[in-house]
Parts: structure tokens; sequence; C-alpha cells
């Protein structure tokens, strides 16, 4: 017998082919991805309008994959940070932020990280493996099971990895997110967040639609390779002449996170140097505070210099934001996430 397909691992088009090759009808297909997303049914036996028959057939080639949850983390802010338990043992972490209007969740895309940016966490955990489609998706589905009071109406893949590295799995969890079967979530609600993979960037925008956060942090080619080392590869000239190129929406703005760290990469010189890098093209830009962790060289910009540099952007017409950190009490924050023993295992 072939091995088991994984339900959350397929798309809506891609069940609806699995369930044809099976030799059953293309209609079952919607039947069960909407129990699936629409009732979190994560169980053929739960599945009242397929035949008994049908059941017991879908069980035989197809299973659900599981994760286990392996910490809950609450911060003072209200900030949840989920530990996941994969079910070959490796762990992720996801992490639930609530807003007045909206409840966002930070997903990751990868066991680890091969970018190794110097001012992140995970990247002390080096690359693991990339996540299965199903894996991502997963961790909508039991993140909504911790917070039962408010649909998740947010999706960011800014948890652990790099997405672009794992394109074809972010891009089938994205359009499972999309599907007016699945989430149902519109394209403006999601964001994938990259170090700057510049030849899978396009690529990844005409294959989803989702938003764009691009992880800057820089000014000057030494100053962000000594940051991200991936500029050693694609600098900020060819970073500009991608934003410049990338199918956006009308009124779609580019989310460009900056973060800042004490006497690197915030005097106002660089806020200039920024500010020219960005002129006429349409972005908005996000001041995130370095969140420390252990054995970091990098202290956080003081509130008084993030301030300074966010008027100075802001005077030159940018859309910019000093977003504060989430989370940070419980290692929930951005660039904070790691699980401790896969250090110790490099």
């Amino acid at each position: 017998m072939s091995k088991k397909v994984a339900i959350q691992s397929l798309t809506r088009e891609k069940l609806r082919e699995w369930v044809l090759s099976i030799g059953e009808k293309k209609y079952h297909a919607d039947q069960i991805f909407s129990w699936v997303y629409k009732q979190d049914t994560l169980s053929f036996d739960g599945m009242s309008n397929l035949s008994v028959k049908l059941r017991e057939r879908l069980k035989e080639v197809a299973y659900f994959s599981e994760l286990k949850i392996d910490g809950l983390f609450k911060s003072s802010d209200g900030t949840t940070k989920i530990r996941f338990e994969l079910e070959d043992g490796y762990k992720i972490e996801s992490v639930l932020i609530p807003f007045e209007d909206r409840l966002t969740l930070c997903i990751s895309s990868q066991v680890g990280c091969a970018v190794n940016c110097a001012f992140c966490y995970t990247a002390k955990m080096g690359f693991i493996r990339n996540l299965t489609t199903d894996e991502i998706v997963n961790q909508v589905l039991y993140s909504a099971r911790v917070e039962t009071e408010r649909r998740i109406s947010n999706i960011v893949f800014m948890g652990m990895g790099e997405p672009l590295h794992n394109l074809n799995s972010v891009v089938d969890a994205c359009d499972i997110f999309l599907s007016d079967f699945g989430l149902n979530l519109s394209k403006r609600k999601i964001s994938v967040s990259t170090s700057g993979i510049l030849d899978k960037l396009a690529e990844m925008k005409e294959r989803t639609g989702v938003r764009i956060a691009f992880s800057l942090n820089g000014t000057t080619d030494e100053q962000r390779t000594k940051l991200m080392p991936i500029n050693k590869k694609w600098g900020i000239a060819d970073i500009i002449k991608t934003f410049k190129s990338l199918p956006l929406e009308f009124n779609e703005k580019i989310t460009i996170e900056y973060v800042m760290m004490d006497g690197v990469n915030d005097s106002l010189e660089d806020a200039e140097r920024l500010s020219k890098l960005l002129k006429d093209i349409p972005v908005k830009i996000n001041l995130i505070p370095f969140n420390p962790h252990p054995g970091t060289q990098f202290l956080p910009t003081p509130e008084e210099q993030i301030d300074k540099f966010h008027t100075y952007l802001y005077k030159k017409g940018f859309d910019v934001l000093y977003r504060r950190s989430r989370g940070q009490d419980v290692g929930a924050a951005c660039g904070q996430l790691v699980v401790p023993e896969l250090i110790k295992q490099k």
C-alpha cells in the first residue's frame, strides 16, 4: 500500500485531485475540506455527511497529522507563546498576539534557520529542516484551540525560519488560509517575512498575492552584511531594484522591518540613508526595538532615539510605525524564538 497522505497537506485543488485518484467523487473533497477548516473536525468519523463506507475507505489511505502542545507561555501583556512538538520530536514555536481589533498568529516555516542573522536567537539553532505544509497549517488549527474566545484574523510568517527557503510548503499553506472553503482570510491579512531571498520573492508574491514584509535592518551594505550575511549574495542595490519590480496591487505597500540596535543602525544618518533608499517606493516602515536574548552582543536602541528616528522618517512623508515589543518576558518577541535543547546539540 502507498504511504497515507496527511489531509492538512493538501490544498483544495490538490485534495480534489487526490480524491479522484482514489476513485471517489470530486465533491467529496469540498466536504472534507469544509469539515476540517470550517468545523475544526480532524477525524473522518466526525464527517457525518460522508457515508460510513467512504469514511472507512479514507482511513485506509489518509490521516490527520497532529501537533502536540509542549508548552504554553503567557506574557503579562496577553501574548501567548506556544511550543509545539512535531511528530518526529522536533519542536517549533508560534505566538498568539491579541490586539483590540484583531488576533494575530505568528507562525514558523522551518525548524531553525539557515540565514544566520546576527541579532536573531533562532539562528543559534542553525537549520534543521523545513516544515511540511500540514505542519504549517496545524499551527493555525491548534493555536485556534488555545484561544477559543476570538478567531485568528491575521497570520504572519515571522516565526522560526526563512519562509522563502521553504517556498512550496508556504505557498500551499497560504492557499489553504485564503480558500473560501478553508480559513477564508483575505490576502491583506497574511504577511510573509523574508530576510531577502530575492530570487524567490516575486514568485512568492505572484503565487499567493499575500503581503510582503522585508527585514532590512541596515542602510549600507557593510552594515547590513554584518547583521545579515545574506546581504553578501543580494546587496541593498539588488533589494531596491527588486522592490521596484514587484507586482503590487493598487495602494499596496511593502512592509519594511527595521530592528533597531543601540549604536549599530539607529543614528539619524541611518534614518537619512533609509529615506533616500526607499524614496518613491510604496512602503510602510516598522521600527522594532531589538529584543535581547542570552549571549547577544546587541542592546536595544533607547526609546528616545527611536522617537527621533521615527520623527525624521515621518517628516519625510513615510508611513512609519514604532512597533513596541510584545511577549518579551516569555521569549515571544521578534527574534527571540528558540528551542534551547536544539542549541545545545550544535
